[in-house]
């Protein structure tokens, strides 16, 4: 593992206090309420929080090269976080239907789950509900072992 890479995991593990429970690459889309989020960072447990928690982004690729410097936003970090213990749910959705609920375009209180085949043609995404605030809509690289692993907390839960 990168120097720079341990040296901010430790960083984070100061911050909130214990060391990582699980931890994953992670894009939050937005929530059930209707708010965008769209960033991509990480999703970690620490101490029976669930935490996200972006990267600032520092390659913006050829747009970087048509945005003038003046109108580049300022970085501000965004982390948000829920107890694991509060995670009521958790299923796998297509993800145009997330992006069409949190863009305000329908309501839903929760999204059908997708069905075997729109696993396996249409994008998808997890649908993590709370009890007590409004489901996440993230995009990981591997669904079960976050699932997996929230199931040991909170027997429960019903999984994917």
């Amino acid at each position: 593992m990168d120097e720079d890479i341990k040296d901010l995991l430790a960083l984070m593990e100061k911050q909130n206090g214990g060391p990582m429970e699980f931890k994953t690459y992670c894009r939050l889309l937005g929530y059930a309420d209707g708010t965008p989020v769209n960033l991509g960072g990480m999703l970690y447990v620490i101490n029976g929080k669930l935490i996200f928690e972006d990267f600032e982004n520092e390659n913006p690729g050829m747009m970087g090269l048509l945005t003038s410097r003046s109108k580049k936003k300022k970085y501000e970090k965004f982390k948000t976080f829920r107890m694991v213990e509060h995670i009521t749910g958790m299923h796998t959705v297509r993800a145009s239907q997330a992006k069409r609920l949190i863009d305000g375009h329908m309501t839903a209180v929760h999204l059908p789950e997708a069905s075997a085949l729109e696993r396996i043609i249409a994008q998808t995404v997890l649908e993590i509900s709370f009890s007590d605030a409004p489901a996440w809509y993230v995009e990981l690289l591997n669904n079960k072992d976050f699932i997996d692993f929230v199931e040991g907390y909170n027997e429960s839960i019903q999984g994917v």
